[in-house]
């Protein structure tokens, strides 16, 4: 990659795929397969579960992710016991202002 100042570049997104709709699709897809390598099944269950619900960006988010499991699970190395403990404390600890 270079500069070059006699180039000029215009970047026109979709009208119909907004940004934060994109945002979301990612981050549902994302978090999704990092279940898959990271937490145990029921956790990735109820994820997917609760983004099908969601619809919209989240949903197209877990289809996203149905398309790549062979590649995650050939990653799947489960967090501890502890750790698992520790995410599951976290995600009911309530949220402080």
């Amino acid at each position: 990659m270079c500069y070059r100042d006699d180039l000029v570049a215009n970047h026109h997104p979709s009208p119909r795929r907004g940004p934060a709709g994109r945002r979301e699709h990612l981050i549902t897809r994302n978090a999704l397969l990092t279940a898959c390598m990271r937490r145990p099944w029921p956790v990735v269950l109820s994820r997917a579960a609760a983004g099908l619900r969601a619809g919209g960006a989240a949903r197209s988010g877990v289809l996203a992710a149905g398309r790549r499991p062979p590649s995650a699970l050939r990653r799947r190395r489960p967090v501890s016991d502890q750790v698992e403990r520790r995410l599951r404390e976290l995600a009911t600890a309530p949220i402080q202002g």
